[in-house]
């Protein structure tokens, strides 16, 4: 407890020490956070028209017509949960990525490394909290969404619990020159697989295009984005029905989409804490030595087994060729228990008449 503190305390001082880098986050987050308001400047959602002209629509474009007027709140939410991500994951590549050098020092001198990890985030949090209002009071401005200033917060502080634990992976995993261009990436390819284009429903034809569209973050963190607002809609007595249905959205995931991404956070700094543990030179020494002698073990067992294998076919072999020697599988105990009875018959009379014999070849003897 007392390294934790420690480490927690070290690490405040460090980002005190280092305003220009904050300085730097809060107008990134602010930038951010202005131009995806002011692209979506008081949002509004339309829903379709009313069922008497949704009849008199040709059928090819039935579907169509049931589709909203106006629904810019997928896209929006895509691009929240996005431009969110990236600057929160570029304000914690610093977090270790910075104190690599210490930190092989240190762990030299046996420190707590689950203190370590855990002082170090601990100190982030405050960051967290703070760049999140930052961003939502920007966002919320100019937007204007329908629902309430509360619920938002936790989303997007929600998104940056998500995307911290993968720069805190990146972070370690890659040189600090290459981690914002690795992190960037992951977070593009999460966004292409966000569900809004293509949909989730489209994504959801073939298996392994839905397990895809699955282990993507963003793709949880926009539906609740998007359940969130278009809720307060339905509450007008607005029809969402068709909109839910175009991108594949049930009202009820909530709770599920929340989850996930909580588990995603919590499986990023999971990786990240191995991957602390797997950077001391004498763990990753003992773990190199555990596989060569589990793979050891494991080839001989595989050539000890083949070994076995081959004798068996080489007995069956000898015994087909023999014509003699017939075996009764059937049988096959009490055989093998008659023949060896036999053979010690055999052996006890073969000994008594070589005694025999012998004795009478000393009487000759002596004669």
């Amino acid at each position: 407890m007392g390294q934790y503190f420690l480490f927690t305390l070290r690490s405040l001082l460090q980002l005190v020490r280092h305003m220009k880098g904050l300085l730097f986050d809060f107008i990134f987050f602010a930038g951010v956070a202005s131009i995806i308001g002011g692209l979506y400047f008081n949002l509004e959602f339309i829903g379709p028209v009313a069922a008497s002209v949704q009849a008199q629509c040709p059928e090819l474009v039935k579907s169509v017509c049931a589709l909203p007027i106006s629904d810019r709140i997928g896209v929006m939410s895509l691009l929240t949960v996005t431009g969110i991500a990236i600057p929160a994951m570029q304000s914690v590549l610093k977090t270790f990525g910075s104190d690599k050098h210490l930190y092989r020092r240190e762990s030299d001198n046996g420190i707590n490394k689950i203190s370590y990890f855990l002082g170090k985030m601990t100190a982030d949090a405050p960051g967290f909290v703070i760049l999140s209002l930052l961003f939502l009071s920007f966002w919320y401005v100019l937007i204007s969404p329908m629902a309430n200033f509360g619920a938002y917060w936790g989303l997007l502080m929600l998104s940056m619990w998500v995307y911290t634990g993968l720069g805190y992976f990146v972070s370690m995993l890659v040189q600090r020159t290459h981690a914002e261009l690795v992190g960037s990436l992951c977070i593009l390819v999460s966004a292409l697989l966000g569900g809004v284009n293509p949909t989730v429903s489209f994504m959801s034809h073939e298996w392994y295009t839905l397990v895809l569209v699955s282990l993507s973050p963003i793709r949880w963190l926009t539906e609740a984005l998007y359940l969130l607002e278009i809720r307060v809609y339905q509450t007008q007595d607005v029809n969402v029905d068709s909109a839910l249905a175009y991108y594949g959205y049930d009202m009820n995931d909530m709770y599920k989409c929340v989850l996930v991404a909580l588990a995603w956070g919590f499986i990023f700094r999971l990786l990240s804490l191995f991957w602390l543990y797997f950077k001391d030179q004498r763990i990753r020494n003992r773990f190199l030595v555990w596989i060569r002698v589990y793979w050891r073990r494991s080839k001989k067992a595989v050539l000890k087994k083949k070994k076995t294998k081959d004798q068996d076919f080489e007995l069956m072999d000898e015994h087909e060729d023999n014509p003699i020697v017939e075996l009764d599988m059937q049988d096959s105990d009490d055989e093998d228990g008659q023949t060896v009875k036999d053979a010690t018959n055999n052996a006890m009379l073969t000994e008594s008449l070589l005694n025999e014999d012998e004795q009478e070849d000393v009487l000759d003897v002596q004669q």
